[in-house]
């Protein structure tokens, strides 16, 4: 397991606060007051693609 800086530790944790708000976005519609899940009919695969290809290391699927 290999330890992180405090300034590598920051940086991870606003890397997931990017990526969570890129899926909220992709998976919730939040042009009101309330945030209201999207039908899957409307989530773009390419851009769930995209955001798992951009955010794969945070995710854990390279090394």
């Amino acid at each position: 397991m290999r330890l992180l800086t405090n300034n590598q530790a920051n940086e991870q944790r606003f890397e997931c606060l990017r990526f969570m708000s890129e899926i909220r976005e992709l998976f919730y519609d939040c042009s009101c007051d309330i945030c209201l899940l999207r039908d899957m009919s409307e989530v773009d695969p390419e851009r769930l693609s995209e955001i798992l290809d951009k955010y794969s290391n945070l995710l854990g699927f390279k090394e």
